[in-house]
This record gives C-alpha cells, sequence and structure tokens, in this order.
C-alpha cells in the first residue's frame, strides 16, 4: 500500500522530469515501485556503459584547453565509476586522460611526470 505522505515528500523535492515521473505514478504504486523507476530513469546503474564509451572515446578538441579536458574527464570517471575508490579512479583517470591528448609528446611529458610522481609516493611509504 502507498504512504502518500512519504510519496509527496519525494514529490516535492523533485522538479522536472522526475516530479512528472513520479505524480503520474502516484496512482497505485509503492514507494519501492516508485524507487526502481527514478533509479532506472535518472540514476547511474544503468547509463555507466555509456559513460564509460563516452570516457574512452574523448579526445581533446584543437582548442581545447587542458583544464577543461581534464574537468570534462574527471566528470566523466565519476559517472562511469561511481563505486570504484579513489586509487582506481586515480590511474585510470591518468590512462585515459593521456590517451584524450591527442598529441604524442604531450602523452610521454604527462606520462614521465605521473610515474615520477607515482616514484615519490613508493618512496614515502617506505
Amino acid at each position: 500500500m502507498v504512504r502518500t505522505g512519504h510519496v509527496l515528500q519525494h514529490v516535492c523535492k523533485f522538479s522536472g522530469p522526475a516530479a512528472r515521473v513520479l505524480r503520474e505514478l502516484l496512482k497505485g504504486a509503492s514507494t519501492a515501485d516508485l524507487e526502481r523507476l527514478l533509479q532506472v530513469r535518472f540514476g547511474t546503474e544503468q547509463q555507466t556503459a555509456s559513460y564509460q564509451a563516452k570516457l574512452r572515446a574523448c579526445r581533446r578538441e584543437p582548442s581545447e584547453s587542458l583544464q577543461t579536458l581534464y574537468q570534462e574527464m574527471s566528470h566523466l570517471l565519476q559517472l562511469a565509476y561511481p563505486d570504484e575508490g579513489e586509487r582506481f579512479i586515480s590511474r585510470l583517470g591518468v590512462d585515459t586522460f593521456i590517451t584524450a591528448l591527442n598529441d604524442r609528446e604531450l602523452e610521454y611529458e604527462v606520462l614521465k611526470l605521473a610515474y615520477r610522481q607515482t616514484d615519490r609516493r613508493t618512496d614515502d611509504k617506505r
């Protein structure tokens, strides 16, 4: 049975398409049904593969700044791997960023820098 007060709290928290979905489902849906539908429609559960593909395909445009590329890729990494830890995200982030640079010389310089930083962290732990 739907707890109308609880469902109305959900409706009040959302606007736009999410609120429209909730209003339509108020007619006989349980709270669990609402949560499941919202997760499928707006959550990352069904979208991670899409974000992972976008991340793999991401390449720096000729006039794009490194900062803009970094910000875009950081955002995609969080969406593509929402359940992964910081260490995994960092390692994958370096690899995908280097690939996305689309400039062999710059890729080489960034790789050297990344490995130097990794070596320093390893030395600090000893």
